[in-house]
């Protein structure tokens, strides 16, 4: 019966290392999730959802098992929300909330869980860059959530904005 139990304690600590490695295996750097919102941004076809309502907004996030508890940046509060979509990176719900800043320039809020991430931006420090196909980005974390902000050709609509 020694056997039996050491094989049975064998069995456990594998179903145990399996699942942990199986998690960390999830998680992805930051940078990864920037690629894909950089893409994303720049092939962004429709909103699933279109509306000025930022409550109806979260609604629709939340009902969509998304991101709905997210701070907005102080200069994006009072701007009018045109919709939402709900995208999947890695097995993670990304949330994505769209704002009219001016001049039909529209505003890209893309947010997830940092916690699948094994890196990301350093709480509200906000670094602007543009990748190769225009898409302007800026990127900033709180305690639960990972941001980026995307615009088409925007990097000065994004310094003005968020710096």
């Amino acid at each position: 019966t020694a056997w039996i139990s050491a094989a049975a304690a064998s069995l456990v600590l594998l179903g145990v290392l399996s699942v942990l490695l199986t998690r960390a295996v999830h998680k992805r750097p930051f940078a990864e999730f920037h690629s894909y919102i950089v893409e994303t941004a720049a092939n962004l076809d429709h909103l699933d959802i279109r509306t000025g309502d930022l409550t109806q907004v979260r609604g629709w996030l939340r009902d969509h098992h998304a991101p709905d508890d997210f701070v907005i940046p102080t200069q994006l509060n009072g701007k009018s929300t045109v919709g939402c979509r709900v995208f999947s990176w890695n097995g993670q719900s990304v949330s994505l909330v769209c704002f009219e800043i001016a001049d039909n320039r529209i505003a890209h809020l893309f947010m997830m869980d940092r916690s699948a991430l094994t890196s990301y931006p350093d709480g509200d420090v906000r670094r602007v860059e543009t990748a190769n196909n225009g898409i302007a980005t800026a990127a900033w974390s709180d305690p639960q959530r990972v941001y980026i902000v995307a615009m088409v050709e925007g990097e000065q609509d994004l310094k003005h904005l968020l710096l």
